[in-house]
């Protein structure tokens, strides 16, 4: 089976190393470039084998029209099994029950399909996003985006653009709806993928002003093509990236496991947050008093089953299995905030465990805990922790319950501030946890009748101990950790809180 994409570009030396890798694939790129292109686009594709470029004006400026005119008559040219006709800022993959496009089309052909629908979602950069890296798989680097596929502009971007070029398909401007033709049949399965129009804001100024808008021609702007890019500004583009730093994750669910970011260690999230606040979330009583919305636009880690109440926090952390294994049965597609301590240490021969959770679809990140032996205060527990803030090592130290190496996951984050909720050490009403982070009612009894005793008298002071000590070994180092009570404010963590 032979494959070919065909895409205009003008000036696209940012986004051309990610469409050439993640379409690599692919046996012909027929790349129509404008013959103003000023940058590097050029010299990037003929570094490509599988890239051909033809030369493309507009004299008279970019014409969808034009463009669209051309498309048509090179598609009907080749003698491809496949066609993709895509933008350079669109990027699409098979569903990922299948091993790879080929499969995919080929199930496609064999059951007399012509025709095969893409469906991007429009992503932009997450405030927990990375710098895009070329070494990296490009669709996982983009994931938060808009879920809705139903309003006027998303709705454009389900798009029938994959097609057998014998059918002699023409497409209306835009490649958005195909004129009706007696050849096509159109596929029930569906590709998926990203539109990268505001994927990072390392390109989208450029390329949206300075590449559509100031090339648009006298005809585009009066029937208003490309109406999106007409009458927008630097302000407004920037405006609308902010808006969406907190959009949801759209893409992880669908990728297939290979294709995702690989097996993460903490060490790769060192000071990703420097110099900001952190909110580490417990399960303690006082956790029910916060509404739904209030870690919204705040970094936060929510410690064992914490997330249950605040299930759109940054990161989740347990070095607890069954919490892990939860969040893969329950909720897979948020397997990829779980930070998970491995434990490590002479009673767990001296190795680091780690499960990979097969067939959760997911990627965790995985931390190295030491297993705690001796007192708080001995000097194995002090260089843990020390080399930690020291950026020496990523490694944890277990300090009786997860919280503190949650603290711990804080600092290695970079956290300036480490702000505990829910974080009682103490109980409330009879509560040991907030209701909202039960997992059943009758769970919680169970586990009220058998450990109540052990948790208020052990438990909870070496806990508090324990706290307070790496509160105060924090200070030296400029890292203050806090206590927030909702309704209230911060609180200093001292001995008797």
């Amino acid at each position: 089976m032979r494959i070919a994409i065909v895409t205009f570009w003008y000036n696209e030396e940012e986004l051309a190393p990610f469409f050439l890798k993640h379409y690599s694939y692919v046996d012909d790129i027929f790349v129509y470039l404008d013959i103003d292109t000023n940058d590097g686009t050029r010299s990037i594709c003929e570094a490509h084998s599988n890239v051909t470029i033809r030369d493309m004006s507009f004299p008279e400026g970019y014409d969808p029209m034009t463009h669209t005119s051309k498309i048509n008559s090179v598609v009907k040219g080749l003698k491809h099994d496949w066609v993709y006709v895509v933008d350079g800022d669109e990027f699409i993959q098979q569903p990922k029950q299948y091993e790879d496009a080929k499969e995919f089309l080929l199930k496609q052909e064999q059951a007399g399909y012509t025709l095969v629908i893409a469906r991007m979602f429009q992503v932009f950069r997450h405030f927990t996003d990375e710098d895009l890296d070329i070494s990296k798989p490009v669709l996982a680097q983009r994931c938060h985006g808009d879920p809705n596929l139903k309003t006027m502009f998303n709705r454009c971007y389900i798009k029938p653009i994959v097609v057998k070029p014998e059918t002699g398909v023409s497409w209306r401007p835009g490649c958005h709806v195909y004129c009706g033709n007696r050849n096509i049949r159109v596929a029930k399965e569906q590709f998926f993928g990203a539109h990268w129009k505001m994927a990072d804001d390392s390109f989208v100024i450029k390329r949206r002003l300075h590449n559509i808008q100031a090339r648009l021609s006298q005809r585009s702007l009066k029937l208003r093509m490309s109406y999106q890019d007409i009458g927008i500004t630097e302000e407004s583009i920037l405006g609308d990236l902010e808006k969406h730093r907190h959009n949801p994750d759209v893409l992880s669910s669908l990728l297939p496991t290979k294709d995702k970011l690989g097996f993460r260690r903490l060490e790769d999230l060192r000071d990703k947050y420097e110099g900001k606040e952190i909110w580490v979330l417990g399960r303690g009583p006082s956790l029910d008093d916060y509404p739904p919305s209030f870690f919204v636009e705040k970094i936060s880690i929510a410690v064992n089953y914490a997330f249950l109440a605040f299930p759109n926090c940054t990161y989740y952390h347990s070095f607890h299995a069954d919490v892990a294994e939860w969040v893969v049965e329950n909720w897979p597609d948020k397997f990829s905030k779980c930070i998970l301590g491995c434990l490590w240490g002479s009673s767990h021969g001296d190795r680091q465990r780690r499960n990979v959770y097969e067939g959760s679809g997911e990627v965790p990140i995985y931390a190295k805990v030491i297993w705690s032996t001796g007192p708080l205060d001995t000097s194995r527990y002090r260089g843990v922790v020390e080399c930690n803030i020291a950026k020496e090592s990523c490694d944890l130290i277990d300090g009786i319950t997860t919280l503190h190496t949650a603290i711990q996951v804080a600092i290695v984050l970079g956290a300036k501030r480490v702000t505990l909720v829910g974080c009682d050490l103490k109980m409330r009403k009879g509560l040991i946890h907030a209701r909202r982070t039960w997992l059943s009612e009758s769970h919680e009894k169970a586990y009220l009748n058998r450990w109540r005793r052990w948790v208020e008298t052990r438990f909870f002071p070496g806990s508090r101990k324990s706290l307070l000590w790496l509160v105060e070994l924090c200070k030296p180092h400029g890292i203050e950790v806090v206590r927030y009570n909702y309704g209230e404010g911060y609180e200093q963590i001292k001995a008797q809180s």
